[in-house]
């Protein structure tokens, strides 16, 4: 009997030490299973990316055991917040998983882990990248020989040629957002990526079509903006003259060439040594469009180069709202968080101390009985508590209260413009939420007061293309921010007649849009005219009549949360002055009319219900001056 008692014993123990062991001997099968290979970061093989734009993270999971349900997690550090995607793993599988980060420029390392249901890292992986700042230029050249425009720069900033393949051209303006220039070599993009290069082209990007006799065709999907046909007959030519200038003796090379026919709205940007065309050119916004005659690839580049692809490439200063521009200033000085009134809390404050002071000093002597004193005192302490409680309920709420800055940038006339989005969450008690965010824009971190601060928030991009905020956690009154692009429909449109070129002065604005202009304001470098408002039809001329603002952010009468806005979008657009002199934002500079509204353009959903959201929108649509 001792005998079997203790085999019981031994057998109880080893089945204690199996349950105990089973979880990290399976965590550890499942960990040896799983293998991250990373095929991209960024979009070249060093990872070069611009700060503030979104880039592909592309990796290949695969699952050697037993099947696995997991997250894809990226982690950059800095107290951003983390990226993931959940995704299914059958054991014997190989998936591809796509997520889009965004850069800043404390991002040096990416780092990618598979996670199972219970937290456990499986595995682990890591890439460089390279954030270049604002005055640095990304060019990206889809198609053609790798060698294509070789050592082509632009003095005095720091310029990168990507040789990439035609697959990678991206279809999201968060993409898009990292190139200056992008020229195509016999490359066919999609409808989507055709709509999203034209929003590219229109706050500020140079777009190089080749026509020349290594591209079977120009690309179809972008008929309808280039500015030139072109008719094969792989003649040879020389490029003598580009933008009015004479091209330097090293570009002065027998090309292969097609022919091309403008359109009516096109100009002559290059032209041959026999007065043929070779380069046409349109304004489209802020951007232009280029199509040339020749195989951009052919024409050689060379250091210090100042006359040829500069001139082609004319990469525009710093072409996004990031800098100064967060909900966190408007958000404090808004309505929204409902505070109550300074001359409230005066009275409150007043009654208190007149209360447990002279009052209750004479009731209690008319009553001669001060000792009561003891008792009425902390009674009057606890109703004021109380009532101050009830004053400052509005802060109190469980709701998340978002604001909301939408920037759209567009040419004018257009139907579709680059939505960039700030959002500021706001939040009136402790706890966690769920919250999701339209399925066309593309979430990212801000740098301050950054969504995810102090692990805070994670982001869930699915691969459906939605983004989810999924158990965000916030104290009282805390706010974070968080970045959002994709694109929005344009409501506005104007008739511009200019009367003197490159000057509102005297020009007429007619509102064809649909719906009334409350608040409209030229803007021409320095300069801000606000218009009044204008119902559909109406005309207005530009006189000395209108209010007129220098080297300012214009004051809309009767909106406050308007004028905050803008003002932001003034300290947005003039920031960089601040620093060595360095030139305004071109989005700021350049001519264009802007409109403002407050209308809800996205719903930000927070457990399942539509957020309280205060909206300021900014639509700003670029006018070129000298052609109108």
């Amino acid at each position: 009997m001792a005998q079997s008692a203790r085999w019981r014993g031994w057998f109880w123990l080893g089945l204690g030490l199996i349950c105990l062991l089973w979880p990290n001997l399976s965590h550890a099968q499942n960990a040896d299973a799983i293998t991250i290979t990373i095929d991209q970061v960024g979009f070249d093989a060093q990872g070069h990316v611009a700060n503030g734009g979104w880039y592909p993270i592309i990796t290949t999971i695969e699952n050697s055991g037993a099947d696995l349900q997991a997250q894809v997690v990226v982690t950059t550090g800095f107290g951003q917040a983390d990226l993931l995607q959940n995704v299914d793993l059958p054991g014997g599988s190989r998936k591809q998983v796509r997520l889009l980060m965004r850069a800043n420029l404390n991002q040096t390392v990416v780092e990618i882990k598979v996670i199972d249901a219970q937290g456990k890292q499986l595995a682990r992986n890591r890439s460089n990248v390279r954030v270049h700042d604002s005055q640095e230029i990304l060019v990206g050249v889809f198609g053609g020989p790798a060698s294509s425009l070789a050592g082509a720069s632009v003095p005095g900033r720091l310029t990168t040629v990507m040789p990439l393949d035609p697959a990678q051209l991206p279809s999201t303006d968060g993409e898009l957002f990292n190139f200056a220039a992008i020229v195509l070599q016999d490359v066919q993009p999609t409808a989507e990526q055709a709509a999203a290069l034209e929003r590219w082209v229109a706050t500020g990007g140079t777009l190089i079509v080749s026509g020349g006799p290594n591209s079977a065709e120009l690309p179809k999907e972008l008929a309808s903006l280039l500015p030139a046909s072109v008719s094969r007959s792989n003649s040879s030519a020389v490029l003598t003259t580009l933008n009015g200038r004479n091209t330097p003796a090293f570009a002065q090379i027998n090309l292969r060439v097609n022919q091309l026919q403008p359109t009516a709205d096109a100009s002559i940007f290059g032209v041959g040594a026999n007065n043929e065309a070779l380069v046409i050119s349109r304004k489209l916004g802020m951007g232009q469009i280029l199509v040339t005659a020749f195989n951009p690839s052919d024409l050689p580049a060379e250091v210090n180069d100042r006359l040829v692809w500069p001139v082609l490439l004319q990469p525009q200063l710093y072409r996004d709202w990031n800098v100064a521009l967060s909900p966190w200033s408007i958000q404090i000085r808004g309505t929204d968080q409902n505070l109550p009134s300074v001359l409230g809390l005066m009275g409150i404050l007043f009654g208190y101390i007149l209360l447990i002071g002279p009052i209750n000093y004479f009731i209690l002597r008319r009553l001669d009985r001060r000792e009561w004193a003891w008792f009425s005192i902390p009674l009057v302490v606890l109703g004021f508590v109380g009532i101050m409680y009830l004053a400052g309920g509005d802060l109190r709420t469980g709701n998340i209260n978002v604001t909301t800055i939408n920037i759209i940038d567009s040419q004018l006339g257009a139907d579709q413009g680059r939505l960039s989005v700030n959002y500021g969450f706001n939040a009136g008690r402790r706890g966690a939420w769920n919250g999701s965010i339209d399925a066309n824009l593309i979430a990212g971190n801000q740098p301050m007061q950054g969504f995810g601060d102090e692990g805070s928030g994670t982001i869930e991009q699915t691969n459906d293309g939605k983004t989810r905020l999924p158990n965000w956690q916030s104290n009282i009154g805390q706010m974070q921010t968080l970045a959002a692009i994709g694109s929005s429909a344009v409501p506005y449109n104007f008739e511009v007649k200019v009367a003197k070129a490159n000057s509102w002065e005297g020009a007429t604005i007619t509102n064809r849009s649909e719906r009334k202009v409350e608040y409209a304001i030229l803007f021409n470098g320095e300069e801000s005219i606000i218009l009044p408002a204008l119902e559909p039809g109406a005309s207005i001329t530009i006189d000395n009549s209108l209010d007129r603002v220098m080297q300012s952010s214009p004051y809309l009468n009767n909106n406050d949360q308007l004028t905050q806005a803008l003002q932001l979008l003034w300290n947005a657009g003039n920031e960089r002055t601040n620093y060595s002199g360095l030139p305004k934002n071109s989005l700021y500079t350049k001519p264009h009319i802007t409109v403002l509204d407050t209308e809800v353009l996205n719903e930000i959903m927070v457990d399942g219900v539509a957020a309280p959201q205060k909206s300021s929108n900014i639509y700003n649509l670029y006018v070129d001056l000298e052609q109108r």
